[in-house]
């Protein structure tokens, strides 16, 4: 019970991008289940409204975010002292792939739009939530990367580049804020049943079972599996744990 206890979130405040669904949603389930108060950003602002609703108005917020625009991070940075007063932990969980191709094929429209939201669209939204993160003391970052940023898999070379970029971005954080109090690491899944999974799968139905062949598993995680890795990255059970690369994927990555 005293484990337990201490992956504790009480009087926590963590904002997390793309709150509305997948990861997102799981991991805002969870840590206002272990006491925290969280302010759901999403670009479907409504996604995050609902997300809210079900978790309560007292303890969770909704906020439209575009971590491509500046502007929108820091405004949301912005809602959450005024509501909240401080900043404890963020999680940054929006993402997108884009259309499978060959490095050679690759449009530089899909490249760039998946760098813009997976990489520098976390860049975006870290300035201002280290900035409020300072101001308190203390902090705790998770960025979710992917196997993806681990291996490489056919076909993807937007979605691999950006998720290797963010370890790199993770580690840059935890060394620069390490002894002003700020943890910053990166979490890697495997093949999760989020949104994104379920429409690369609807693309092509085989890829279901080339997932979950590629697992030792023998299948996919769930969002909530992912969101307890998280939590623990938040709360002072991991309080000497910064720098770090989670893989939660189920063996995926074994050899």
């Amino acid at each position: 019970m005293k484990a337990d206890n201490r992956i504790s979130l009480d009087g926590r405040v963590v904002l997390i991008s793309g709150g509305g669904s997948g990861i997102g949603r799981a991991a805002a389930a969870l840590a206002v289940e272990r006491g925290a108060s969280v302010v759901l950003g999403d670009k479907d602002v409504s996604a995050a409204e609902r997300v809210a609703a079900e978790l309560g108005r007292d303890r969770a917020m909704a906020h439209a975010l575009d971590v491509v625009e500046p502007s929108s991070c820091a405004t949301i940075v912005a809602a959450t002292e005024a509501r909240f007063g401080k900043l404890d932990g963020l999680v940054s969980a929006a993402g997108l792939t884009g259309a499978a191709a060959p490095l050679a094929d690759c449009a530089l429209e899909t490249w760039n739009s998946v760098i813009a939201v997976n990489l520098t669209g976390m860049f975006h939204l870290m300035q201002p939530a280290i900035k409020l993160m300072l101001k308190g003391g203390k902090g705790s970052i998770v960025n979710l990367s992917s196997v993806a940023g681990l291996v490489a898999v056919p076909d993807q070379v937007q979605y691999i580049a950006s998720k290797f970029g963010v370890i790199g971005l993770t580690k840059s954080a935890a060394i620069d804020y390490a002894a002003q109090g700020i943890r910053a690491n990166a979490v890697c899944p495997g093949g999760t049943r989020t949104p994104m999974l379920a429409q690369w799968v609807e693309a092509d139905p085989s890829r279901e079972r080339f997932l979950a062949a590629g697992h030792p598993m023998g299948r996919v995680a769930e969002p909530e599996e992912l969101a307890e890795a998280i939590v623990w990255l938040l709360s002072d059970a991991a309080s000497f744990v910064t720098g770090a690369v989670l893989t939660v994927d189920g063996g995926l990555t074994i050899s």
